[in-house]
C-alpha cells in the first residue's frame, strides 16, 4: 500500500550539514599542516594561536558531525488513511493515538505552527514530525481529524468518557528551540468529556448550559450561557484541538 505522505529529515539540510562538516575538515587540514609543517615560517606566538583556531576548528567539527549523524537518523514517518507507519513497524491506528500537539521552534515565529508531535495510548514518549521535516502535516491533522471524531462518538455513545489536555497559559513558551526538548517536559492539565456533561477544573457542567466554542482575541472560550468563561485557550494550547472542538461543538448546538 502506497503512502499518501512521507515525513522525513530535509534532503536540503543534510547536504547543508555534510557540506559544512566537509569544509571544516578541509579548513582544520590545511591550517594544521601551515602551522605544523617543518618549512613553516610561524613564530611560536602565532603557531600558539593558530593552534588555539585548531582546536576550535575540531570542536567545531565534532559538533557538526553529531548534529549530521542525529538529522541523518530521525525516524521516518509514512501516512496512511488510516494511520502512521514510523520506519518499517506495524501502521499505528489514528484511533489509538491519544494527543497531537502542534507548536513553533525556530525564528519563524510568523507562522501558526510548524511542529507536530504524537503519542500513543501503548505508548506515552512524543513522536515528532519536526520543522526540519519534508511533507504537510496538515494532512496528517485532517486524516486524523475525520477518522478520530467517529471513534470517539463511538466511543461517547457506550457511556465512555474522553480525556483532552491543554497547557495552561502560564505554563508554556511563546516558541521553542528544539522540539524534544519542548514536549519532553510538557506540563498539562486535564477536561473530561462524556455525552451528556464536561468537567473542567473538577467541576462538571451540562452541555444544555453552555456555548459553543467562542473565539475572542485569538483565544477560544468555553462559556456559560451566562458569559461565565469557564476556561480560555489558544489553538497550540489545546492538544487535538479540532478533534475537541467537533465533539464539543456538536454537543453544545443541539
Amino acid at each position: 500500500m502506497k503512502p499518501i505522505q512521507i515525513y522525513k529529515p530535509s534532503n536540503l539540510q543534510t547536504i547543508v550539514f555534510g557540506v559544512s562538516f566537509l569544509l571544516i575538515i578541509l579548513v582544520t587540514v590545511l591550517l594544521s599542516y601551515v602551522t605544523f609543517s617543518s618549512n613553516s615560517r610561524i613564530d611560536d606566538n602565532g603557531k600558539t594561536l593558530t593552534a588555539k583556531a585548531f582546536l576550535i576548528l575540531i570542536a567545531l567539527m565534532i559538533s557538526c558531525a553529531f548534529i549530521l549523524f542525529r538529522h541523518i537518523n530521525k525516524p521516518k514517518f509514512s501516512l496512511f488513511e488510516d494511520g502512521i507507519k514510523i520506519n518499517n513497524g506495524d501502521i499505528i491506528s489514528f484511533e489509538t493515538i491519544t494527543d497531537v500537539y502542534l507548536f513553533l521552534s525556530g525564528k519563524n515565529i510568523g507562522n501558526n505552527y510548524n511542529n507536530l508531535a504524537f503519542k500513543t495510548y501503548e505508548n506515552e514518549s512524543w513522536n515528532i514530525i519536526s520543522a526540519d521535516y519534508s511533507g504537510n502535516i496538515n494532512i496528517f491533522l485532517d486524516l486524523y481529524c475525520t477518522t478520530k471524531v467517529l471513534f470517539l462518538e463511538n466511543e461517547l455513545e457506550n457511556k465512555k468518557s474522553i480525556n483532552f489536555h491543554y497547557i495552561p497559559k502560564n505554563k508554556t513558551n511563546a516558541f521553542a528551540i528544539g522540539a524534544n526538548s519542548f514536549v519532553k517536559n510538557l506540563k498539562t492539565e486535564t477536561i473530561v468529556v462524556s455525552d451528556k456533561h464536561i468537567i473542567i477544573k473538577d467541576k462538571a457542567y451540562e452541555y444544555q448550559s453552555l456555548k459553543p466554542l467562542y473565539l475572542n482575541n485569538n483565544k477560544f472560550e468555553i462559556k456559560t450561557l451566562n458569559e461565565q468563561i469557564l476556561l480560555s485557550f489558544t489553538y497550540l494550547n489545546m492538544m487535538s484541538f479540532d478533534v475537541f472542538r467537533k465533539i464539543y461543538n456538536q454537543r453544545t448546538t443541539k
